[in-house]
């Protein structure tokens, strides 16, 4: 109850008593004590978010933080960034780039989302931050300033620039990259597969290895291999297969397993080389050997039959 009282003055302007007034405020107080838990409860839920969120007002001061705002940012604690802008703690290109970002958001009440930016921190370490930030609005529906939050993604871009330059290596390999599932059914192969096999990637897609089969290589050599990689262990070999213009051609071979975190085999990648040259060249060469050895008997022989 909220107590208070009005004080009682006569006609020549004498105090001669008072008067009370009695005002229940039991659901003010409840009200005030609903929100006050709940602002609580918001604030330990802002500061423990694995996310940086903060609100700016229009000016671009920082209103609130929370702590991994501040980790982001390379600084020790919030309250070095209430106040503050990101001209005070980023370099100026940088924090000139942000600021109109924020002029837009706020300008035209469209929210930014899920944009890479990138920083550098006071102590010079750089950083990527995937960021969104939305207009906050007061009462009247006003702009006063905006929200933003953002997640540190240094290490993915890292992992996804790290990915890129495999997927560029694969693509410009000079042997053939094939990759097949457990089953053997062909999910990937690479432009130099394509070029000495004939086919393209949508002609091979799904399908078997055995597409390429001349019957030419012995069936024990395949069942050795089946027999290899489901043990787990690697397969070195050799291939005499079939263009799709039925034209042969000499492959070597390595096939690996791919395996899970688990540890269990998932799929096969196969890097495989067209030998067929050298193969053309060691063929020669043998005949040019056979013929010289056969040079080599006749002229025995005749010496033979001279003496």
């Amino acid at each position: 109850i909220s107590d208070a009282s009005v004080p009682i003055l006569n006609a020549e302007g004498k105090y001669i008593g008072s008067l009370g007034i009695l005002q229940e405020i039991t659901e003010r107080k409840r009200a005030e004590e609903d929100l006050r838990i709940e602002r609580a409860l918001l604030r330990t839920l802002v500061d423990h978010l694995p996310v940086a969120v903060y609100v700016k007002d229009t000016a671009g001061r920082k209103t609130l933080v929370n702590p991994m705002d501040a980790r982001n940012l390379g600084v020790a604690s919030e309250a070095e960034l209430l106040g503050k802008t990101d001209f005070d703690i980023l370099p100026r290109e940088q924090a000139e780039r942000f600021r109109q970002d924020e002029l837009h958001v706020m300008q035209t009440g469209e929210p930014m989302l899920n944009r890479d930016e990138f920083i550098t921190r006071p102590d010079g370490t750089a950083a990527w931050l995937l960021t969104s930030k939305v207009p906050l609005h007061d009462a009247a529906g006003h702009v006063t300033g905006l929200v933003g939050i953002g997640m540190e993604i240094t290490e993915q871009r890292k992992a996804m620039e790290q990915l890129h330059k495999l997927a560029r290596a694969v693509e410009q390999s000079p042997t053939s990259i094939v990759i097949a599932d457990r089953d053997g059914n062909i999910e990937f192969v690479n432009p130099k597969f394509t070029r000495v096999t004939g086919y393209t990637a949508e002609e091979v897609l799904g399908r078997n290895p055995r597409i390429l089969k001349s019957g030419e290589t012995p069936v024990e050599e395949y069942k050795g291999l089946w027999e290899t990689l489901s043990a787990g262990r690697e397969w070195h070999g050799e291939f005499h297969n079939k263009r799709k213009d039925g034209t042969l051609f000499w492959e070597s071979a390595s096939i690996s397993p791919v395996r899970d975190a688990a540890g269990k085999i998932t799929h096969f990648i196969a890097v495989k080389e067209d030998i067929t040259e050298q193969k053309m060249t060691q063929a020669k060469l043998l005949r040019a050997q056979r013929v010289e050895s056969i040079g080599s008997l006749a002229s025995g022989i005749a010496h033979d039959l001279n003496n």
